[in-house]
């Protein structure tokens, strides 16, 4: 991302970027998901946690698992705080001797607000309902940081918690 956006987009801004970002992020998801890694990683997970329980039954547990991230529409980052959703739903999981069953799911959530630096090295600030509404979601919140090198013009991007 970081060679197309200097190549193809110098000087974008931060919503732009952030789209950009976006559509790599779910691509990578979807490919994840329709290669059956994401359900493949849960149950090694599963696995290791309850290495007695028979593969069959962890296997019906962990068939279908997908992952996806959400681009928030204004209206959803006026409310949220964020400029993207990353919700991972798990199966909840319940033993009883050696059985394990699936009993609904679990919900866990990222939200990340993307800032970015300007040409003169300040960080873009926050709106006054991000400075109302993040500090309650300090929890499941991540910084996605944009800065161009200068004078090349290369993007760098990283995520902070």
């Amino acid at each position: 991302m970081r060679q197309e956006m200097k190549k193809y987009y110098p000087d974008k801004h931060e919503e732009f970027i952030t789209e950009f970002f976006h559509g790599r992020f779910a691509t990578a998801l979807e490919y994840a998901s329709n290669e059956q890694l994401i359900a493949t990683a849960f149950l090694n997970d599963l696995g290791s946690a309850y290495p007695d329980v028979q593969a069959s039954d962890l296997q019906k547990i962990a068939n279908g698992l997908v992952a996806d991230v959400t681009l928030h529409e204004k209206t959803t980052e006026g409310k949220t705080g964020g400029d993207l959703g990353l919700m991972i739903v798990m199966p909840r999981i319940i033993r009883s001797d050696e059985y394990i069953r699936r009993m609904g799911d679990y919900r866990r959530g990222i939200l990340c607000q993307a800032k970015m630096k300007d040409k003169g090295g300040k960080w873009g600030g926050f709106t006054k309902k991000q400075k109302s509404v993040l500090p309650s979601r300090i929890d499941y919140l991540c910084l996605l940081l944009y800065s161009y090198n200068r004078p090349e013009g290369k993007t760098r991007v990283s995520v902070h918690r």
